[in-house]
């Protein structure tokens, strides 16, 4: 029978997965932590108590648990969620998501190694950019993810790559550099991406094992996979200069 304490060490698990807080060795959350890793009994509650919620756990990397909501959960993150001016901008931002997936991981096995993925806000512009033809090809009715993104890259591809800011550096709204730099901020913010920083380049960000296990998570939807098909294809065009 499960006591209290179990139920409340496994509410700190959750909880701090829906804070993406790193557990720090000896806390309630580290010590928790081991335990899902280390105690099937305890595991189980756990893995009930997220099912409870509309939750999976997907691992447990050192960078602590990583939750996914299930399909209709409240907990499921839609674009349509975020403050966007139109249908056509969450379009947009939900193609360059897509295309740090498949360019991070272009092949099941690559999802298998732990591990950061460094990718530049110009090297995934481009990625897209020689996207587009196969994008187009999609199939899929209206409504669904593929006919999204074929719209999406029929827009990607009458926007400008870059745009200057008026007095700072960087991409400014209204070019694709931007909604690719706002993907990556949103990673960032959800702790599946960090800002690589000076020593490697400005507009660089390293993708975190969190990254990597949503990425398997959603591996095998028609778009993703055409993405991938053109990283694995042509990946030496967007190496890094």
């Amino acid at each position: 029978m499960t006591d209290l304490a179990d139920a409340t060490a496994a509410g700190i698990l959750i909880g701090a997965g829906f804070t993406n807080r790193n557990p720090a060795e000896g806390s309630d959350y580290g010590q928790a932590l081991d335990r899902y890793r280390n105690n099937q009994q305890f595991r189980q509650l756990v893995d009930e108590f997220a099912r409870g919620l509309g939750l999976t756990i997907l691992g447990t990397p050192r960078s602590g648990v990583v939750l996914a909501p299930v399909t209709g959960s409240v907990f499921a993150f839609r674009l349509g969620d975020l403050r966007m001016d139109n249908t056509e901008a969450r379009m947009l931002f939900g193609l360059a998501m897509l295309a740090i997936a498949a360019l991070a991981y272009p092949r099941d096995d690559t999802l298998d190694a732990p591990g950061g993925q460094i990718l530049s806000i110009k090297r995934v512009e481009q990625f897209v950019r020689t996207s587009i033809e196969p994008l187009k090809a999609l199939t899929g009715d209206a409504d669904t993810v593929e006919a999204r993104v074929r719209s999406a890259a029929l827009a990607w591809d009458r926007l400008p790559v870059f745009k200057p800011k008026a007095s700072q550096p960087g991409p400014a709204t209204g070019c694709t550099q931007r909604i690719v730099q706002d993907g990556f901020e949103l990673l960032v913010d959800q702790h599946m991406a960090n800002r690589a920083g000076a020593r490697l380049g400005e507009g660089r960000y390293l993708l975190t094992d969190r990254f990597r296990l949503m990425v398997a998570e959603i591996a095998g939807g028609e778009a993703l996979e055409a993405l991938r098909r053109v990283a694995t294809e042509r990946g030496s065009e967007f190496a890094e200069g």
